[in-house]
């Protein structure tokens, strides 16, 4: 195998692997979200005489739900730009 065929060969493999890990991102960006969302709700039903404790305890569950969210979101978009501009 001549160089250029083994740089192809693993621009190919990286791709392919770009291309599952593009999958496993979107279920876990989905569940990332779904997360959110549970996070978000449950912090909007506090009622309104609640401890800070309880209210302090929400907001980080929800930041670190969205957090999570957006460091997946990043890479997803980092995988997409891999796939699209190997164009495979």
């Amino acid at each position: 195998m001549t160089p250029t065929e083994r740089a192809a060969h693993a621009e190919a493999v990286v791709c392919a692997l770009a291309r599952v890990t593009m999958g496993s991102l979107q279920r876990q960006l989905r569940r990332a979200a779904e997360k959110r969302t549970r996070a978000s709700n449950a912090r909007r039903m506090l009622p309104a005489g609640a401890s800070r404790a309880r209210v302090t305890s929400a907001n980080a569950r929800w930041s670190t739900a969205c957090e999570a969210y957006d460091r997946l979101a990043k890479l997803e978009a980092d995988v997409f730009e891999i796939v699209r501009r190997e164009g495979r």
